[in-house]
């Protein structure tokens, strides 16, 4: 004979997959859609801060 708590554990299967795919695509989307005002996408200015301390870590490390 099954429990209740066999039972329970049976009818909860269902929209976990859905609720990652929705969750995905949303910041999928925040991510590559550009900002209003800026006309950039959240990854590009990721990418432009990068790329501008990697240029002043170099100069700091080519000094004497």
């Amino acid at each position: 004979m099954k429990t209740n708590n066999q039972r329970a554990v049976k009818r909860q299967c269902g929209s976990v997959l859905t609720e990652y795919t929705i969750t995905t695509g949303i910041i999928v989307v925040a991510l590559f859609v550009p900002i209003p005002g800026l006309g950039e996408s959240a990854i590009d200015l990721v990418i432009r801060a990068l790329n501008e301390f990697q240029a002043h870590s170099v100069v700091m490390l080519s000094m004497p």
